[in-house]
């Protein structure tokens, strides 16, 4: 084989094998996504689902800790795998490292090893408090309870719970949460909901509550609803077991929001002082016996039967969130050791690393400021997609796809291995392929999207 621009191959059999089946794993992502077998991510989070009653989903800043925290971990740990190497070694360690902890960033992740995160709080009162957890085994369940039980202790006002478990069933919240008289708002993402028998809630400073893919029913939230004579705005968005939702008596109620996705749910609100009310379902269908309002002071209503729900950034599908979080740590970790296996063999006649720190400082650049335009988009209360402006996007729908591709593009240059190269092809193939359905999605969505748009790449694709 020519060495012009590669590394030749390491011996291990097992190593020669990565770059066919990682080409192969890509190319038939992309494949899947054109024939409408999505990743269920982002605007394609719900489709593809033959059993939604069974699928775990979890949110979306919940799901993209969960997709590159395994790949940041095997960066970071390559630097004390493998503390020597020359200078390409430590660049092509560098670029993934950074590369993926720009993506936990991006969605404000604090992340610890073991997918633990949490707020660091000072002194003996907390006012808001915001605990995310992944669950990997049973023993994990008793640490969550300890640092819910000392949140209510110290008699927060804020409460954000976010709770991934990948185990047979969702986190069940302690009785005792049900007692913190203190709480002014209260978020709860994975969890599931259920009071015991003649048990009384007392969220009587409760202002704001918002359900995520919670596990619930309507008997548990009549008595939520019943005892917060303050609250102001209600979220219930995706969740489970809930097929009837009766609103009455809340008198400064203001905002109501109601997602779901089956088509199941029965509504009844009457809120004199209710002044925006959101319903968003996919197999929508209006009628008076399913979905009564009585709102006499209501400013803003939105009914909407659209297929993919993006309002709260949408959401992921657990079993999607597990492929590619695997994919990536996968990739990345191979990278890393074929790169170490490298170590000794003559280098490319045409070395590239240089070019390819260019190109991946590039790459990586134009995707944070596309990915800093988008988070930009929605204004605070905003529900709905936008058709997206500024940088690239008066030219591509996707242009945060293109500079990802670049940094892959930067990455090879930079490793000039075999495998780097199935890599950054794969991820062209795969994000050209998810450009394309997306920009598909936004024309049949936006009567007013510019055809001139293209995909990916301006004026070609």
């Amino acid at each position: 084989m020519d060495h012009t621009f590669l590394f030749q191959q390491p011996p291990p059999a097992y190593i020669r094998a990565l770059p066919p089946i990682s080409l192969l794993f890509l190319s038939y992502l992309c494949f899947s996504e054109i024939i409408g077998k999505h990743l269920q991510y982002s605007k394609f989070w719900n489709v593809n689902s033959q059993s939604k009653s069974n699928q775990i989903k979890i949110s979306s800043k919940t799901g993209m800790l969960f997709l590159y925290g395994p790949a940041f971990v095997a960066g970071a740990a390559s630097f004390g795998l493998f503390p020597y190497g020359g200078l390409r070694f430590l660049l092509l360690k560098s670029a993934l490292t950074i590369h993926f902890f720009k993506r936990i960033l991006e969605v404000g992740g604090r992340l610890l090893l073991g997918g633990l995160h949490l707020m660091v709080w000072v002194g003996l009162w907390i006012r808001k408090l915001k605990l995310f957890f992944t669950i990997f085994e049973s023993t994990m369940v008793s640490l969550v309870d300890r640092w819910i039980g000392l949140a209510t202790e110290s008699r927060v006002e804020e409460l954000h719970l976010q709770i991934i478990s990948p185990l047979d069933a969702l986190y069940k919240l302690p009785q005792t949460v049900f007692a913190t008289t203190s709480v002014k708002a209260l978020k709860l993402e994975n969890i599931v909901l259920k009071l015991l028998l003649h048990q009384s809630i007392r969220f009587h400073s409760l202002q704001k509550l918002s359900l995520l893919t919670v596990h619930v029913d309507a008997r548990v939230i009549a008595s939520i609803i019943s005892s917060c004579p303050l609250i102001e705005e209600i979220e219930l968005i995706q969740c489970l077991g809930l097929h009837k939702v009766h609103i009455y008596g809340l008198h400064n109620l203001k905002v109501v929001a109601i997602v779901q996705d089956d088509g199941r749910i029965e509504s009844h609100i009457e809120a004199p002082s209710l002044q925006k009310l959101v319903y968003e379902d996919e197999n929508f269908e209006y009628c008076p016996s399913k979905f009564n309002f009585a709102c006499e002071n209501l400013k803003e209503l939105t009914l909407s039967g659209v297929l993919f729900v993006h309002k709260f950034s949408g959401g992921m599908v657990l079993d999607s969130a597990i492929l590619i979080s695997g994919a990536y740590f996968s990739l990345a970790a191979s990278m890393i050791y074929v790169q170490h296996l490298t170590e000794g063999l003559p280098e490319p006649s045409i070395d590239l690393k240089y070019l390819g720190v260019v190109i991946f400082l590039v790459g990586i650049s134009g995707n944070f400021y596309h990915h800093y335009l988008l988070s930009k988009l929605r204004e605070k209360g905003d529900k709905g997609y936008k058709l997206p402006k500024g940088g690239l996007f008066n030219l591509v729908l996707c242009p945060h796809y293109l500079f990802e591709i670049l940094a892959f593009w930067g990455i090879f240059f930079v490793s000039q291995t075999m495998l780097s190269l199935s890599c950054a092809i794969g991820v062209a193939l795969y994000l050209a392929g998810r450009s394309y359905v997306t920009r598909k999605w936004y024309l049949s969505k936006f009567e007013n999207f510019p055809r001139e748009v293209k995909a990916l790449v301006p004026f070609v694709f």
